[in-house]
């Protein structure tokens, strides 16, 4: 099973939808996003572990 800390993920606002946004690179189209740091945080992490 691969570990979430292995990936590098960037936390972005984004200010059209205002949401944060985290961005796994090494993983496409591996993307989440919440009203909050922690929820975005939380939902790449739910994301993740279903690729």
């Amino acid at each position: 099973m691969m570990n979430e800390s292995q990936y590098e993920m960037i936390l972005y606002w984004d200010k059209t939808d205002k949401i944060f946004v985290v961005d796994i690179p090494e993983l496409p189209c591996c993307m989440a996003h919440g009203k909050t740091k922690k929820q975005a945080i939380d939902n790449a992490e739910i994301a993740f572990r279903c690729v």
